[in-house]
């Protein structure tokens, strides 16, 4: 840009000089003008003024050229990038696959383990559930056969208060109410008087409930009552009910 605004200020030099030179000779007198042998000057004169010209142009289009070719460098580095960030993004999301993948492996393998009891395969596979998505308390309910009731089996960091039932009401609660709907429940502004999530710093409310009740045919079979302290984003939720769901299919083979 400005090689060609130098080049435009040197024609416009050129070009007056010429014309100032031009002018001086036609004011001459014919005597002089034979002597300085008039006609061999005009016609220096003329290829002088083409010979500038020519140049002139020539740098201007060649600048023009180069900027057009750092631009298209430009925007071929940003295109470079952009598909940099892409390739990015989808490997989180394949690292991110592949980590669920692996959690489900590892609990299908405790829930088969036969040297240990009913209750510790449950309270491992619950653990290891917490301990990965970092939630704070934990109730697994699954229905038994005999009662036909969905019993709390399970538990972690939980301690159930005297008098309480440790089974599901049908339609009492958000429990009951998400085991009447039969559809995952996701909330974030958990009401008052709701069970509170106990830490080193005390009992708060937790930021984030999430009741996943699980189906086995049209019919739900088991229930997970999940509290954390940390705020969930949507697709953290979608994994942790893909693996509720995983795991309560092994549990009602």
């Amino acid at each position: 840009m400005k090689k060609n605004i130098i080049t435009t200020i040197l024609l416009l030099i050129y070009t007056v000089t010429f014309i100032v030179l031009f002018i001086k000779l036609r004011s001459m007198s014919s005597a002089v003008l034979e002597e300085l042998a008039v006609n061999n000057i005009y016609y220096i004169l003329g290829f002088m003024f083409l010979a500038g010209i020519s140049v002139s142009f020539y740098l201007i289009i060649d600048g023009t050229n180069k900027d057009q070719t750092l631009m298209i460098e430009k925007e071929s580095e940003n295109f470079t990038f952009q598909d940099n960030s892409e390739s990015i993004q989808s490997s989180s999301e394949i690292s991110s696959i592949k980590d669920i993948e692996k959690i489900k492996l590892e609990l299908s393998n405790l829930l088969e383990r036969k040297d240990n009891t009913e209750k510790e395969r449950l309270d491992n596979m619950i653990w290891k559930i917490c301990n990965h998505f970092q939630i704070s308390q934990a109730l697994l309910y699954v229905k038994e056969n005999d009662r036909g009731q969905l019993t709390m089996k399970a538990s972690y960091a939980f301690i159930a208060p005297e008098n309480e039932p440790r089974y599901i009401i049908s339609g009492e609660g958000l429990t009951g109410q998400a085991v009447v709907d039969g559809t995952p429940y996701f909330i974030k502004d958990v009401p008052e008087g709701y069970m509170k999530v106990i830490s080193g710093l005390g009992e708060s409310l937790p930021k984030s409930l999430l009741i996943i009740p699980c189906k086995t045919e049209n019919e739900v079979t088991s229930v997970f009552e999940l509290s954390s302290l940390q705020e969930y984003s949507k697709e953290t939720f979608d994994e942790i009910v893909s693996v509720c769901k995983y795991v309560s299919n092994i549990l009602t083979k």
